[in-house]
């Protein structure tokens, strides 16, 4: 194995390690949920704090790479496309963020309600953020382009939860702030798996030489 394959496999372990903590920082919320705990605003912003300091480590290396290798075809595809996704992984750990500073707000009375309303929709989000990292890993178009039916999942599930919503607001059996928040988290939820996807593009594009339209 050379320098370049030694540099792209730890290149790989470190993605990998940010997919890994944007997963878990997915469970954790749900678990707080779940199990009505108090969640820790201030765990998040370390996760984040590990998550920014990961994405500066990539960026670093894949600049590097580039300038001491000048790699070329699917070397220097895989390396550019690293360089995009991080930017991805990094606005989910944001998302993350985002949703536990809704969920440390709310009546615990009601967080019942809200875990099995947004439970599907964050579950298919972090399979759509996990799929997609496996793929880059596995360097495979086929397991990215799979990608794209999960995200649809989300977004399918993100107007299921709407429709539930108007529903309830009709029945006048959940608090509107209540409702209202539920729907901003579905929402974050259903932009943590666009970045996911967007991942997943990158990986077609390193494996193919495709570039496709991201995500915002």
């Amino acid at each position: 194995m050379n320098r370049l394959d030694n540099k792209l496999l730890d290149l790989n372990t470190t993605m990998l390690e940010m997919s890994r903590l944007v997963e878990r920082a997915i469970e954790e919320l749900l678990k707080a949920i779940k199990e009505e705990e108090d969640i820790s605003l201030e765990h998040f912003n370390s996760v984040y704090e590990e998550l920014d300091s990961l994405d500066k480590q990539v960026q670093n290396t894949c600049l590097r790479m580039l300038l001491e290798f000048q790699p070329v075809a699917g070397d220097f595809r895989k390396i550019s496309s690293a360089l995009k996704m991080v930017t991805d992984i990094n606005r989910i750990g944001n998302q993350c963020i985002n949703i536990a500073r809704i969920i440390a707000d709310m009546d615990p009375v009601v967080e019942k309600d809200l875990y099995l309303e947004i439970f599907n929709i964050a579950t298919y989000s972090k399979d759509v953020v996990k799929s997609a990292i496996y793929s880059f890993i596995k360097n495979s178009y086929e397991d990215a382009e799979e990608v794209t039916k999960k995200d649809d999942s989300v977004d399918e599930e993100f107007i299921n939860i709407k429709n539930r919503m108007i529903k309830r607001i009709q029945n006048g059996d959940l608090d509107a702030s209540m409702i209202v928040d539920i729907i901003i988290i579905a929402k974050y939820f259903e932009r943590i798996a666009d970045h996911g996807s967007n991942i997943a593009k990158w990986v077609k594009y390193s494996t193919g030489g495709t570039i496709e339209n991201s995500n915002n």
